[in-house]
């Protein structure tokens, strides 16, 4: 993800650039240094790339039990800092996180829930919210991957892919999760015979709610998220994969993508392009960190109810304490994109990046999508306002104009007990 984010930002986002990064393997940072621009700069370790005057926001991709020391540093220096998920490997560590961005006073942490920020599902979102469907009691996912990562066990298909599905229920419906109920088996395609690769797990959220899933790491075909959700008055179904239909010889069907960098390319620079507008604007709205402890929470609850083959309380006291209407959206402004020559022709797959930093100035302007180009791979466009500012909504593939998911209940009372109350 390290090289999919320095990519994004180095040729498709506006408003930063790319000032440095590091990584255990120094070659592979240097190269990829190279490959951002000029003047990148490559650290030693982390810290002192956190800590450097020239970076003013930092993204973290490293293995996920780096993730608690390495937010909290950037904390303690009040840097921005985008988070790839999990935010920590314990509810412990994740709410220490919490408490402390509180004690702060301001959001400086988002997390990498990248489905938020995809067309299709906010498509749904905004079904909902304008009360399309009624009220909403149902949420059905589907999350099956082609193969499962070498080294899976039950417990990381929780950690590592349902954990986006289970934070997709709390944000479509806009409730916290109260109970789960989780059940597994080990299919013939999986390698390890102890592995329960396909997962189903069953919620119970606030607000009359429930919520089923399927997960699924051997699926075999490919890629594939799948949802629906019932309203009272309504269903809404997330739209086909951007992809053309054949029909030839009494067959119809669409490719199916092989992973989720795949399926989710306009998700993940929208992901980013919001965020550092974000940061220029001086207001976080992305998934934070509450956002993150709530799901990883859920996670090790499903954790136990996977092993113990009982329904599971959900304990999030705080959420039910800190209730607030959920936050709406906001219009994603960008710029508009023209093709040129950039990091992303030619660049190889380089792994997981230890860390990046950014550095969000006015004068970065990427030039990187042509309308065409950017409507057929599915990443939105927008025309360049005339005073340069970079307002306007963002036009999906399908010429629809898109905003930017809303908030779930439970932390708004949080930000304004800080002191911080959206300024």
């Amino acid at each position: 993800m390290g090289t999919r984010h320095a990519e994004t930002l180095s040729a498709t986002v506006s408003g930063a650039r790319v000032a440095g990064v590091t990584d255990l393997d120094r070659s592979r940072a240097e190269k990829l240094a190279a490959s951002c621009g000029l003047d990148v700069m490559v650290f030693e370790n982390e810290r002192t790339l956190i800590q450097h005057d020239g970076i003013d926001a930092v993204v973290i991709t490293t293995p996920d039990d780096t993730h608690a020391g390495l937010v909290m540093e950037c904390l303690q220096r009040q840097k921005p800092v985008f988070c790839e998920k999990p935010l920590a490997t314990t509810v412990k560590d994740a709410r220490r996180i919490v408490e402390a961005e509180v004690e702060l006073g301001t959001k400086v942490i988002q997390v990498g829930f990248m489905r938020r920020y995809d067309p299709q599902h906010l498509d749904v979102k905004d079904a909902i919210d304008s009360g399309a469907i009624g009220h909403p009691v149902l949420f059905k996912g589907t999350h099956r991957n082609a193969e499962a990562a070498p080294g899976s066990s039950s417990e990381s298909i929780l950690v590592n892919s349902a954990v986006h599905d289970l934070d997709s229920a709390r944000w479509l419906l806009g409730q916290e999760i109260e109970e789960v109920y989780v059940h597994g088996t080990n299919t013939g395609a999986a390698s390890d015979g102890e592995v329960l690769d396909l997962q189903v797990i069953q919620l119970k959220l606030g607000g009359g709610c429930l919520a089923n899933i399927e997960v699924y790491v051997n699926a075999g075909y490919g890629y594939e998220v799948d949802l629906e959700v019932v309203g009272d008055a309504g269903t809404i179904h997330i739209a086909p994969a951007n992809a053309p239909v054949l029909r030839k010889q009494r067959y119809a069907g669409h490719p199916v993508e092989g992973n989720w960098l795949e399926r989710f390319p306009a998700a993940y620079v929208l992901e980013m392009q919001r965020w550092i507008e974000n940061l220029r604007d001086g207001q976080l709205t992305g998934p934070d960190a509450w956002d993150s402890y709530t799901s990883l929470l859920a996670v090790e609850t499903c954790i136990g109810s996977l092993h113990s083959g009982t329904k599971r309380p959900l304990g999030v006291p705080s959420a039910r304490s800190c209730t607030s209407e959920a936050r709406r959206g906001f219009w994603l402004r960008t710029i508009d994109r023209t093709r040129t020559s950039g990091a992303e022709d030619g660049m190889e797959d380089l792994g997981d990046l230890t860390l990046l930093g950014v550095d969000i100035g006015t004068t970065h302007v990427k030039r990187a999508l042509t309308t065409k180009t950017a409507a057929s791979s599915g990443l939105p466009t927008v025309a360049l306002p005339s005073d340069g500012s970079g307002g306007g909504r963002v036009r999906g593939p399908r010429g629809r104009a898109h905003r930017l998911g809303g908030y779930p209940a439970g932390r708004e009372a949080v930000w304004a007990a800080a002191g911080d109350r959206g300024n």
